[in-house]
């Protein structure tokens, strides 16, 4: 199976690759695409491992690899049937037969960075998110939370965690 996370929000890609991980019952093998070489891709994607059956293989970053980019067309349908490659992309070419032969190939999500128009799910989101952590709320303080802090996902959800430190949290907390 294969997966390409593709996106500019890396805090979404992380959770998405936190959820790939915890519904997988052994270990995750991560790999710096940029540093992967081509030698090195045929243990990556067909190789099987002694000491269990599947593998969970996460790529960063194989599209900054000119090398491995053009010949990954080639490789796709190599990959062992136990083997679930997830490539995590930020910004690939779209122009390439590498592009279009993995967006065939794999289940593609893309999680691209919130921008000015996304305030309303932003403010869901820190609701949302401040609930799972056992802190309440209110829609009023969720929108000025996401004034405060911004849209930047990372700081919004540190920000989440700290106030969950706090008994209570109103208008002076935030």
């Amino acid at each position: 199976m294969i997966t390409w996370l593709v996106g500019d929000n890396s805090f979404e890609i992380r959770e998405a690759v936190k959820a790939l991980e915890a519904s997988f019952s052994g270990i995750s093998e991560r790999i710096d695409g940029a540093e992967l070489s081509l030698s090195q891709l045929p243990d990556v994607l067909m190789g099987v491992s002694l000491f269990s059956t599947e593998r969970l293989v996460v790529i960063q970053d194989i599209s900054t690899n000119s090398t491995l980019w053009e010949k990954l067309p080639d490789w796709l349908p190599r990959v062992n049937d136990d083997i679930h490659v997830v490539f995590i992309d930020t910004k690939p070419d779209k122009r390439t037969t590498s592009y279009k032969a993995l967006k065939a190939a794999a289940k593609l999500q893309e999680f691209p960075a919130w921008s000015e128009r996304d305030y309303a799910k932003a403010e869901q989101w820190v609701s949302a998110r401040a609930q799972a952590e056992g802190l309440k709320l209110d829609k009023r303080l969720a929108a000025y939370l996401v004034q405060r802090v911004g849209l930047d996902q990372w700081q919004l959800a540190h920000a989440v965690t700290t106030l969950a430190l706090l008994d209570a949290v109103d208008d002076l907390a935030v």
